[in-house]
């Protein structure tokens, strides 16, 4: 369609459907958009599952966990050449070959001092680079929010709620934490131990 389009206007807007094809006809963006949906899908299925309504911490940390293990297993040398190699293919009749882009020199100022410009050997080299910068920034970006301090003590919280719920002891958790100890270590003050009316050990606490 651009194709045909370039060809029949000779105005503003064929230019633009020219500018367009020509940027979908490189093996860059074709790699790009290949790379997107081998990241995004996992993360597009993350999104959802986080999003269910009756979700508890505890599954979401589970789904994070099995995303970001899918993730990992992506960052490997076999893993990279297996993509590359797909990619490779499909893009056979779709775009021009891979190529090095034009490296453009630093300026002379931002040399002195400063190590050796790197320079990549092969267009896999430089594609290889992008796979894996992609993975650990995905990688990195869950981890950092998905393991804060906060979010552990929002996962006890909710165990130490719905043990309660369920009408079992609270008074110390699998780890033999006890209630009143977990509830100092969340932050909470005036925290002491109570009995309710069947005699079971609770604690007593205000924020």
């Amino acid at each position: 369609m651009m194709a045909q389009v370039n060809e029949e206007q000779h105005d503003e807007i064929g230019r633009r459907a020219g500018g367009i094809l020509a940027v979908l006809e490189k093996f860059s963006t074709f790699y790009g958009l290949r790379l997107s949906l081998l990241v995004f899908s996992p993360i597009e299925q993350l999104s959802r599952t986080l999003q269910t309504v009756n979700i508890t911490l505890q599954d979401a940390q589970r789904a994070v966990k099995v995303t970001r293990g899918y993730i990992q297993r992506q960052r490997s040398d076999n893993e990279f050449e297996n993509f590359y190699k797909s990619v490779t293919e499909a893009a056979v009749d779709l775009t021009e070959a891979p190529v090095l882009p034009r490296q453009a020199r630093r300026p002379r100022r931002l040399d002195e001092g400063e190590a050796e410009q790197h320079s990549f050997q092969s267009p896999t080299d430089f594609y290889k680079r992008q796979y894996f910068e992609v993975l650990d920034l995905l990688d990195s970006e869950l981890g950092s929010r998905f393991e804060q301090r906060d979010i552990e003590v929002a996962v006890d919280l909710e165990k130490l709620i719905v043990t309660a719920a369920n009408g079992e002891d609270v008074s110390a958790n699998r780890s033999g934490e006890s209630a009143v100890g977990f509830c100092r270590r969340a932050g909470l003050k005036n925290v002491r131990p109570g009995h309710s009316s069947s005699g079971t050990p609770r604690s007593r606490f205000q924020e």
